[in-house]
């Protein structure tokens, strides 16, 4: 058996060009050391990929959260969530708190983020009610040391993807990190056949999370050790070549939402 220190080693000099090292890595070794390697080559994306990445980004990342425009979007979440529930909270309501945002003013908890992972929980909500229903279950635990913050870990996980693929504004300084472009790339091809792509990779993330935090049996104490786990296996299904759909990621992310998981 190779040591880890071999192994990068040797990732390094063959690259993506030694088939015994990608497939060796790939099961043996865990995401936050097959960081380490070299990327794949980045896909060149077409005027047209490229038009429908910054329509996405303008659309939909950095838009600040504020109840004026966006409140209904929540409320609407606040019904897929509780479809039974006589309770419709008010934009400043502890009932929030169900919802597992940390008070009782959800806007405070949007600032990092914006209205993007409202929209991705809806989506989450709308396209995968059973799924949806059994992780928000499961987030509220029996108590609150097995709890972990539902609509804070979407907020996490939206940013993370936004923050590991560097999706800003074109307002903004753009972002030169390799390996930042070679996930864009990855996720513009997504876009082609999927207009709805980035709320299906959260939901992919999300169904990650709540395995991990299953798998360890972690507590609300623990929840930032699941979030790091999740970030560095989400960066290296990414990087990976073969994630240019959203079936493929949740694939590598080892998450069946879309049928049975398979080994690409």
């Amino acid at each position: 058996m190779w040591t880890w220190a071999q192994c990068i080693s040797i990732g390094r000099r063959c690259g993506t060009g030694c088939r015994r090292c990608l497939k060796w890595h790939e099961k043996n070794l865990p995401d936050s050391v097959t960081a380490y390697f070299p990327l794949p080559k980045t896909p060149e994306l077409t005027p047209e990929q490229e038009e429908r990445l910054i329509a996405f980004i303008e659309k939909n990342v950095g838009i600040p959260y504020t109840h004026e425009e966006h409140f209904d979007e929540l409320m609407e979440l606040w019904n897929l969530s509780f479809p039974t529930s006589e309770h419709k909270p008010e934009q400043s309501d502890r009932e929030w708190k169900r919802l597992g945002f940390q008070g009782d003013n959800p806007a405070t908890d949007f600032r990092a983020a914006g209205v993007l992972p409202v929209r991705c929980l809806s989506h989450f909500a709308q396209m995968y009610p059973d799924k949806y229903q059994e992780v928000l279950k499961r987030s509220h635990g029996t108590c609150v040391e097995d709890s972990f913050p539902f609509a804070c870990a979407a907020i996490n996980l939206s940013h993370l993807l936004t923050d590991a693929m560097k999706l800003k504004n074109h307002s903004e300084p753009p972002n030169t990190d390799p390996a930042a472009a070679h996930m864009r790339a990855m996720f513009g091809l997504m876009l082609e056949h999927d207009a709805n792509a980035f709320q299906e990779l959260v939901c992919i993330v999300f169904m990650a999370l709540d395995d991990e935090w299953v798998r360890t049996h972690a507590t609300y104490m623990t929840f930032p050790i699941v979030l790091k786990t999740i970030r560095e296996k989400t960066h290296s299904a990414l990087r990976h070549p073969s994630s240019n759909s959203c079936a493929a990621f949740a694939r590598r992310m080892n998450v069946n939402l879309y049928g049975a998981v398979s080994e690409p």
